[in-house]
């Protein structure tokens, strides 16, 4: 008999941790498979796909160029990039099988959809999961044809990967998996769902995809999930006791079926690694030992600080089973997630559960179901030591994770830093909690009858959005969003009109007004007099982590306005959707498969107006620096870089999109957009090429000139720079037009420019936020640190830094 190592703290430092992203800091190639471990991991080979037979359609450059891909600095798909993709990733089990097959990693975990895994992925090396590979050994014999025919779709995967986008530009304690290729495939297969054919492709992602099922054993999942999870659309109680209700004895012995790996036993040591890898292992602080009951105590936490921000975003997963989010509540498998401005119920397909309640208290039910299975295959010795409690209330931690989580966000929604709602939470935690209560209550208010479905069983749109939204009786988010410049801009002694909350809530009274009307007032009025006296605490004891009280006031203004704009539903769309991708041929009557072009944009332009985080557009891209201007956020797309540009002699901002100028081999100069024209001398560049732009949705088209800058030896950048202002956030997209183009080359709707081919010019979706004096020295401050910490070449960093020090006042530290 093997004695294994008690699971200490010192012995959870030889085991691997996975970052959100997926790359493990372990020793082997493959991190979730030491994670799982043998007992929920099976090794495969795949073949390649003959490269004739697969195209590259969509990357994502950050996370492809962190895989090792050779990714260009233009960030466009070249034949290098395309070759080495799918080299790597373009593996299916029906692929070459004259070629050397590479082993994969599938994972197995407990379900009820005749599935014990992930029954059309594996993981490759560096833990990229990929999507679509063929069926794998965790189909079961008895599940249907949508989960047991192996492919993926190129409709499905731009679904899935706008949702994983939307998500990584949204989420800040629950990052899930983030998209990285989409490999398209000559095959295609029929579905019910669809007329005519769904092109094949292959889905490659990066995270750490450890959910609730790994932990859940297939004998309590089966016996639990199929008569419980039932129960949760029709009661009213956050709390489902599983532990009660399975107080009689099971068998727990491991059992491996005909119908494929059915993990019955639950291995203490496995629930320890998931949780470790995941962050959220607890100690016991006296001797170091795990700690179970803390660390399902940190679970609860990490979920319900998870839904909050769905709550605040209005973000629906749909079908919020044990094996489609993370143990950290990050969706997976979101091809059903939504979103919902008014927060109202609504289901996305006719199986799906309503928004809300019911997905806050799925997750509480999983939490429980693995709280079972330990119970049922920890022995006396293994409770006792690693701290098993036997009675555990999950619902009252639960719910008190969730409010307290959420009266946080609604803080944030305001308008304020996350450091300062941090702060009021601490201080004014009575004041706040009723705050959290009112703005809660205003958004449950629903108009009679059942909630509305937005997909029908025959995969066309089933209500429109109107009828969606309407069944949300007041839309809180838009108070929060309008409210702020209102307070600011009256006169301090005027007090605030009970009717202006009242409408800017857009009431949608459809059954009594009569009873509605009075409770919508009464709400409208315990949110001013809570509004009032938080904002009058913040700007008199807050207005220090700001430029000063004005520049505190004009940054609520501004970020309450930004963050608290609508998500666009996407999902919605999807008839439409399914309409460009699939677009059919007239003359063969057959449809067409995309190429990267259409699915890329497509992909951007559905998820980057979803940014509404001002945190998380602070951290995107990359910080450089040229001498004398600082770029922070800067991104590179199809050869045109946009970035945040500081000034360091005069402290201007704008925002600065540029694109290489290139000399031709007659000796001619051009840009790399429109690269079908020369002129000899690149000044004439200035004259000839103008921007049209937008900054989301202005009252007008406005036009911007071109400079030459210069950014090192024989490097010409043709530049514009739009004049921006401190705290202020946005979303741009615009064209580069010749002078001799047609006046109508800029389409204002994007929707508009997906029904047509790309033209020359068209530039994608760019979200921005400028940081505050204070904001702005933290993150350059941040790079010195990281960079002095990898040992990366920071000479110029910290040189900007410095100016930056003199530009602001700020003593050097």
């Amino acid at each position: 008999m093997t004695v294994r190592p008690l699971f200490t703290s010192t012995y959870a430092q030889s085991l691997p941790v996975l970052d959100p992203f997926g790359v493990s800091n372990g020793t082997h190639e493959t991190g979730i498979a030491d994670v799982l471990g043998p007992e929920r991991t099976t090794e495969i080979g795949l073949h390649p796909v003959p490269p004739a037979k697969a195209r590259l359609l969509y990357v994502n450059y950050k996370y492809a160029k962190a895989a090792g891909l050779p990714v260009p600095r233009s960030h466009t798909i070249t034949p290098a990039l395309e070759k080495a993709a799918l080299q790597r990733y373009a593996l299916r089990t029906d692929g070459d099988h004259s070629q050397k097959p590479q082993t994969v990693t599938v994972d197995h975990y407990s379900g009820t959809e005749g599935n014990y895994g992930s029954g059309r992925g594996a993981f490759v090396k560096g833990n990229l999961f990929l999507k679509g590979i063929g069926k794998t050994p965790a189909v079961g014999n008895r599940a249907d044809h949508s989960h047991s025919h192996g492919h993926a779709f190129v409709r499905g995967m731009v679904l899935e990967f706008t949702t994983l986008q939307v998500l990584d530009n949204l989420m800040d304690t629950s990052q899930g998996p983030v998209p990285v290729l989409i490999i398209g495939l000559d095959t295609y297969l029929r579905t019910s769902k669809w007329p005519g054919p769904e092109y094949t492709a292959i889905g490659v992602r990066a995270g750490m995809h450890i959910r609730p099922a790994h932990a859940i054993s297939q004998i309590v999942y089966s016996r639990c999930a199929e008569n419980d999870i039932k129960h949760l659309h029709r009661t009213h109680s956050p709390s489902v006791n599983i532990t009660r209700r399975a107080s009689h004895h099971w068998d727990t012995h491991e059992s491996r079926s005909d119908e494929g790996f059915t993990p019955d036993k639950i291995d203490p040591y496995l629930f320890f690694r998931m949780a470790h890898a995941e962050g959220m292992l607890a100690f016991n602080p006296i001797n170091n030992v795990a700690d179970i009951k803390g660390t399902l105590q940190n679970m609860i936490k990490q979920l319900g600080r998870s839904c909050a921000e769905q709550m605040r975003w209005g973000i629906i997963h749909g079908t919020p089973s044990a094996s489609n989010y993370e143990l950290n509540g990050a969706i997976l498998d979101s091809q059903t997630a939504s979103s919902n401005p008014r927060r109202g119920r609504f289901r996305v397909l006719s199986y799906t559960m309503p928004f809300g309640a019911p997905e806050f208290r799925a997750r509480l039910f999983h939490l429980q179901m693995i709280h079972e299975s330990l119970r049922l295959n920890l022995t006396e010795w293994e409770k006792r030591t690693y701290n098993f409690p036997e009675a555990f209330d999950f619902a009252v931690p639960y719910n008190k994770a969730y409010l307290d989580a959420l009266a946080l966000e609604f803080l944030k929604a305001i308008g304020f830093k996350h450091s300062v709602a941090e702060t009021l939470r601490r201080h004014l935690p009575n004041v706040t909690d009723e705050f959290r209560d009112c703005l809660y209550k205003l958004a449950q208010l629903e108009n009679p009858g059942y909630p509305p479905m937005a997909i029908g069983p025959d995969g066309k749109l089933h209500h429109t959005i109107e009828e969606i939204e309407g069944f949300a009786v007041a839309d809180v988010f838009n108070l929060l969003r309008y409210f702020p410049s209102h307070f600011f801009n009256r006169d301090r002694h005027t007090p605030i009109n009970l009717y202006t909350v009242v409408g800017l809530l857009k009431p949608i009274y459809k059954d009594n007004p009569s009873m509605q009307g009075p409770q919508v007032k009464r709400l409208a009025r315990d949110f001013i007099r809570l509004y009032e006296l938080i904002m009058d605490t913040a700007l008199e004891y807050h207005h220090s982590q700001y430029d000063g009280r004005e520049a505190m006031k004009d940054a609520i203004v501004h970020r309450a306005f930004f963050e608290n704009r609508p998500v666009e539903m996407y999902t919605w769309l999807r008839d439409e959707d399914n309409a460009v991708i699939s677009a059919p041929n007239h003359e063969t009557g057959e449809r067409k498969p995309p190429g990267p072009e259409l699915v890329t944009r497509m992909i951007n332009e559905g998820s980057v107006p979803s940014f509404r985080n001002v945190g998380a557009l602070y951290r995107q891209g990359e910080i450089d620096t040229d001498g004398n201007t600082l770029h922070i956020e800067r991104q590179t797309i199809d050869h045109v870089s946009y970035s945040i540009a500081i000034d360091l002699n005069t402290g201007e901002h704008s925002l600065e999109i540029s694109t290489p100028i290139v000399r031709t081999n007659d000796g001619k100069y051009t840009t790399a957009v429109f690269d079908d024209f020369s002129v000899t001398d690149p000044n004439q560049l200035t004259d000839d090429i103008y921007l049209s732009y937008d900054l989301y949705r202005s009252t007008r088209v406005k036009e911007a000139g071109a400079v030459i800058i210069n950014t090192g030896t024989n490097n010409q950048r043709l530049s514009f720079r739009i004049h921006l202002r401190k705290s202020q956030n946005g979303l741009f997209y615009g064209s580069m037009r010749r002078r001799s183009s047609p006046d109508n080359n800029f389409e204002k709707d994007p929707k508009e420019r997906l029904k047509r081919p790309p033209k020359k010019g068209d530039l994608h979706y760019y979200a921005f936020a400028v940081p505050d004096n204070r904001d702005l020295y933290a993150l350059v401050k941040n790079e010195v640190d990281v960079k002095q910490r990898t040992n990366s070449q920071v000479d110029r960093i910290i040189s900007a830094f410095f100016k930056l020090e003199t530009l602001l006042g700020y003593e050097s530290t």
